[in-house]
């Protein structure tokens, strides 16, 4: 964005794009939130924030050091009123967001504050010095020589509001209040008076009418973000419980009209459990963006079902007891219908559903289907096949186990991630952010940085990608290769698991599974970076591939705000630790 400098005095700057912007100022690492994009002008907004203060945020802190030092002496007085009104229209598009509902605009505001602050308290300090009283002259000057053409400037931008194109009135007036800012910031309190009249009607009525409108736009495509992913408890819930009388009655369900084995039914109740809990957190996400604002469905209508609960963390709670009472029962019905002669294969069955369900449900629902498939260990030959194969690989698992641990003691201990940052001080932005990331970034870095930690129940994504379960406003990445080839065949070798040859215990389907999908306990190194997200961006756009990043008995935040935020972390894997291996990951 280009703004015309006014000519205060002979030493002015001509009439050009800002000259004072610094192009060694890099924004490369320059910690920022992105905007959610739920509004068309939104991310043009964020961009435009972004490049105008980083065409400012040197000059300022240059300005505020001077101020401190009692050097403004030395600082150039005609760089000051275009400075300030870039920030200024930094605090015009960061309201312009927050009107979107975009996290983004918390965080411009606080920096654009912070610029407009310190570049306005070291005018207010120049104009009793020389330099600033000349300044001060051409100021006046300017105002007097400005009057005439700024009136009918705003009389243009009046009929344009009148209109109804709101969109070029704002436009336009941004370029009178471009102007006005450059000066206004000299002027004697009384002075400055008569030039803000002449723009200060206009300033209200464009900004509440603005606002209305862009509002609107927010409240449409929230509404449309609520409409897109309902939770759909009651459906989950008579699904599952359908599912239960099919099974055991005719050892297989439709859902979702497909038709489904009794461990492929288990598996498909899960994964729509899994959507329903995700799309409860999209769902809270979107109502905490949208406080304030007329959705069509209010938090209580989004969560509405036979649970008869009255908040969001109370319905993830009383639904994830009535999984862990349903679930077990599908096993059940389903086992007392099964015969001999297909007891294996749909033991079998259970345990690939178990091993695919390991570390992502709660314990004690993992605990009650194990307890349920154990009933087939009665089963004659199967009963006697599952005994010969635990009597062959429970106590080398549990020597696997008990190796992996002490492996691990040969690295240096380190905080589990959630309690390592515990230390850190958050009181600027957790829960609500309260100035710019920009003061906050170093600081994080510093404290951060290098720090050893694990991360607990990593989970892969795609290629070198990984992540840990978020906890207490904190998660995190693991990005770097982990090549677990070795380990894998290892435990393949030692779990006789090969094509035809299932594992036959609960224990051991677990363990290959999650080594398969590189599921790992634990996960160690240095943070190697340290990001601030907001709540209101994180989660009402959860991707499908990280629709467990939230635990399915847990609930992120209820109630949350704009401008609440969370911590993301990015950890390079040194170590991993698997129930039944460990391994050091070799550093180039």
């Amino acid at each position: 964005m280009y703004y015309k400098l006014i000519q205060l005095s002979s030493l002015s700057l001509a009439i050009t794009t800002l000259a004072f912007v610094s192009n060694s100022f890099s924004q490369t690492n320059v910690m920022s939130l992105a905007t959610n994009g739920y509004c068309e002008q939104a991310a043009e907004l964020g961009a435009a924030c972004k490049d105008n203060w980083a065409s400012i945020i040197l000059f300022t802190k240059s300005v505020d050091e001077a101020t401190k030092n009692k050097t403004l002496a030395n600082i150039d007085c005609d760089k000051i009123g275009p400075a300030y009104a870039v920030a200024e229209q930094i605090l015009r598009d960061a309201q312009a967001l927050k009107n979107m509902r975009e996290p983004a605009g918390v965080d411009w505001q606080h920096r654009g504050k912070y610029c407009s602050d310190k570049l306005k308290h070291a005018a207010a300090l120049l104009k009793s010095m020389p330099a600033g009283a000349k300044v001060v002259e051409a100021a006046e000057k300017y105002k007097s020589r400005s009057m005439d053409k700024r009136a009918k400037a705003v009389a243009k931008v009046r009929q344009l509001f009148d209109k109804n194109n709101l969109a070029k009135a704002e436009s336009d007036f941004d370029e009178i209040l471009q102007e006005v800012d450059q000066f206004v910031i000299w002027l004697s309190t009384a002075s400055g008076r008569q030039v803000l009249g002449q723009v200060d009607g206009m300033r209200r009525q464009l900004a509440g009418s603005t606002k209305d409108l862009r509002e609107a736009e927010a409240t449409a495509a929230l509404a449309a973000a609520l409409n897109s992913h309902p939770p759909q408890i009651n459906e989950l819930l008579e699904a599952a419980k359908a599912t239960i009388t099919a099974v055991g009655t005719g050892r297989s369900a439709s859902i979702d009209g497909q038709s489904y084995s009794g461990p492929e039914a288990l598996k498909a109740i899960f994964n729509k459990w899994q959507t329903t809990h995700s799309n409860l957190i999209r769902t809270m996400g979107v109502h905490g963006l949208g406080q304030g604002l007329n959705l069509g469905t209010t938090p209580e209508q989004s969560f509405a079902s036979q649970l008869g609960t009255t908040t969001f963390a109370d319905t993830i709670t009383k639904l994830n007891a009535q999984m862990t009472e349903i679930l077990p029962t599908i096993i059940s019905v389903d086992l007392k219908q099964t015969t001999d002669a297909d007891a294996k294969e749909n033991y079998v069955g259970y345990l690939r559903t178990l091993g695919l369900m390991a570390n992502r449900v709660p314990n004690e629902l993992l605990a009650a289907l194990e307890k349920e498939l154990a009933v087939m260990e009665m089963r004659p030959d199967l009963g006697n096949a599952i005994k010969n194969y635990q009597a062959a690989t429970d106590d080398l698992l549990l020597w696997r186990n008990r190796a992996a641990i002490s492996a691990k003691k040969t690295v240096k201990p380190s905080l589990e991630l959630v309690e390592a940052t515990k230390s850190l001080s958050k009181q600027t932005y957790i829960p609500s952010l309260v100035e710019g990331l920009d003061q906050i970034a170093t600081g994080l870095d510093k404290s951060a940085v290098g720090f050893e930690t694990h991360v607990n129940n990593v989970q892969a994504l795609t290629g070198n990608a990984a992540f840990g379960n978020y906890r207490d406003r904190v998660w995190a990445t693991v990005r770097g290769e982990i090549n677990i080839g070795p380990e894998l065949t290892s435990l393949r070798n030692d779990l006789y698991i090969g094509k035809g040859s299932p594992p036959l215990s609960v224990a051991a389907a677990k363990s290959f599974a999650t080594a398969s999908r590189k599921n790992f306990t634990a996960v160690g190194g240095p943070i190697s970076s340290a990001q601030v997200e907001a709540l209101g961006s994180r989660f009402p756009k959860l991707s499908d591939s990280m629709n467990s990043l939230v635990p399915l008995d847990a609930c992120p935040s209820e109630n949350s705000q704009i401008g609440d935020m969370l911590l993301r972390f990015n950890v390079t894997p040194r170590w991993v630790l698997h129930e039944h291996f460990f391994k050091k990951i070799p550093t180039e």
